[in-house]
């Protein structure tokens, strides 16, 4: 399966953490036999974050239309525009959303179409099934 990982980015004061974090996620899904695309790794290479999410539309477009799946990681509660669009696209491309959200962040304003999982530690997310 292919699996678009989208995720906050801009308003998240500790980037490197997140950019660790998006790829052992990454990592996590490929060991399961998926295949993933992360816009700042697969486009912009991790290095020009400065890139907005409207410049990368034609990457962000094609990329949820070869993938099957959203697993949107949400590990803080600052609002992301980036992440809202790509949410919008992949429910106007009717693409099944998931949320791997932080314990601790309010899951209101989510979807309730969309399936929510709760995690500590990242790791507890590396053997999800999906269906």
């Amino acid at each position: 399966m292919k699996i678009y990982i989208s995720y906050k980015y801009t308003n998240v004061k500790d980037k490197e953490s997140l950019r660790r974090d998006l790829e052992r996620l990454a990592t996590y899904f490929e060991e399961n036999g998926h295949k993933t695309f992360l816009l700042g790794r697969d486009v912009q290479k991790w290095e020009k974050h400065a890139i907005s999410t409207w410049k990368n539309a034609s990457s962000i477009i094609k990329n949820l239309l070869k993938s099957s799946l959203v697993f949107a990681l949400v590990e803080s509660d600052v609002q992301s525009t980036g992440l809202s669009f790509e949410l919008f696209l992949a429910r106007l491309f009717r693409r099944k959303i998931i949320f791997g959200v932080k314990e601790d962040i309010d899951t209101k304003g989510l979807g309730k179409s969309s399936k929510i999982i709760k995690f500590n530690k990242l790791e507890e997310l590396k053997d999800l099934k999906f269906n």
